[in-house]
């Protein structure tokens, strides 16, 4: 498996149920009660049975509700807590694995295999800081088992890009089981180093100049007005012509 290719949160999650196995270890059934109380009056013995038999027969709903609901009524927390939580895991009910998980935590602070689960459950919560925490306490209190060493090592460096401190939890796990499940991958993740983390060169701001504001002119409309002259009559006063007549005159006829 390559290096870059980073393992799926979830199958940490499966590895760490795993681990558990069937680790003791709730107040926190307590404090997280089951969906519904199946049976109001079944002993808590039975509860625990039949829970049981529901997570192996894959009726991982049916197998919460019994089994927190056996926690509930008393039944010894440490028995119930693992099954509890490996079948939340299972069924990707990773908040409801930490309602249970936590509070049991607090009062059985030795509990690693618990631990190491609920680091890998925050881990598929996409919680970084919160799994290496536990992570770091799980590998303190067993330093010699193999799989917190490898999923602590993945996340420093598949995660965190910290190649310096991810490189001896590599080293330890291939050391604790060469041949192990990881072992492929630790090897590839130790030989294989991270590429370069891109330069990010800010883009220049990009300038658009505003184009000029053509406001157009509106046209004058300024309208013709009709010139009326009035055409003035013309009163030429015809003049009378008063020729007086003259007498006719004498031509000397006696």
């Amino acid at each position: 498996m390559s290096a870059s290719r980073r393992a799926s949160p979830l199958g940490f999650a499966a590895v760490a149920a795993l681990v558990l196995g069937a680790c003791g270890g709730a107040s926190g059934l307590r404090e997280g009660a089951p969906p519904t109380d199946p049976v109001s009056e079944v002993s808590a013995e039975r509860l625990f049975e039949t829970g049981m038999s529901s997570a192996a027969q894959g009726d991982l709903v049916r197998a919460e509700q019994y089994l927190a609901a056996a926690g509930a009524r008393g039944y010894d927390e440490t028995k119930v807590i693992g099954p509890l939580v490996r079948v939340c895991v299972a069924a990707s009910r990773l908040r409801q694995a930490l309602v249970y998980a936590q509070p049991y935590l607090r009062t059985h602070a030795d509990d690693w295999r618990l631990r190491f689960v609920v680091a890998t459950v925050h881990l598929g919560l996409d919680r970084v800081d919160e799994a290496r925490v536990e992570l770091e306490r799980v590998i303190v209190a067993a330093p010699d088992v193999p799989e917190p060493h490898f999923v602590l090592g993945m996340l420093l460096r598949d995660r965190l890009s910290d190649e310096a401190t991810a490189k001896p939890h590599l080293e330890r796990y291939l050391a604790l089981a060469p041949t192990g499940a990881h072992a492929d991958e630790a090897r590839s993740a130790l030989s294989t180093p991270l590429p370069p983390e891109p330069v990010q060169t800010p883009m220049p701001p990009v300038q658009t100049p505003m184009p000029p504001v053509q406001t157009p002119m509106p046209p004058v409309q300024t309208p013709m007005q009709p010139v009326q002259t009035p055409v003035q009559p013309v009163h030429t006063p015809v003049q009378p012509v008063h020729a007086p007549m003259q007498p006719p005159t004498a031509t000397g006829t006696p």
